[in-house]
């Protein structure tokens, strides 16, 4: 097919399944196609930063936002890249971007949640991750992160709560059963 967006869905199903360089030749043939295609460029970034090529994810990103600068998702992308690069400050302002641009990104509100917690910033980790649950109170990794920040608050039993709820969503999800104990 030569629409870049079966390529770019393509990709994202090849990384569901974990064959991360299929997913990204698909991403890179969708962007041969169409080189203005913002969501393939943000689907690149993510294969490469699953890759643990943090520094060309980046790149991918910063293309998407050159394509197109309101878009919200890049920001976020980019935000994970930065903290995987252990650059945590500039990576709460790339969340924060994401959610100037779009505060109804429920991800980009976990996200920043858990680099605030990273920084040892749990109050505030706890309203960004609450945040997010009121955007989508099935999100997974909110409900896992929040429960880790519950938890550097000493308060113990919201925290087993919030991985019991992550695990009744999604009982696959491996941080919040080892989180639990």
């Amino acid at each position: 097919p030569r629409y870049a967006v079966v390529h770019t869905n393509r990709g994202r199903a090849l990384h569901q399944l974990g064959r991360l360089e299929e997913a990204l030749a698909a991403c890179d043939r969708a962007i041969e196609i169409d080189p203005r295609y913002a969501s393939a460029h943000i689907s690149r970034g993510t294969e490469l930063r699953a890759l643990g090529r943090f520094e060309e994810s980046l790149a991918a990103c910063d293309r998407a936002i050159e394509i197109d600068p309101l878009y919200a998702l890049p920001h976020n992308n980019r935000g994970n890249a930065l903290r995987d690069l252990g650059r945590s400050e500039e990576a709460l302002a790339e969340f924060d971007r994401a959610i100037e641009l779009d505060p109804r990104v429920a991800l980009a509100h976990a996200n920043r949640g858990t680099s605030l917690n990273g920084l040892g910033r749990s109050v505030e980790a706890l309203v960004a991750f609450d945040r997010a649950l009121v955007i989508d109170p099935r999100h997974v990794l909110a409900h896992t992160n929040r429960g880790t920040a519950l938890r550097d608050l000493g308060r113990l039993e919201e925290a087993l709560a919030a991985y019991d709820r992550a695990i009744e969503l999604d009982p696959r999800d491996a941080d919040a059963h080892n989180n639990r104990g």
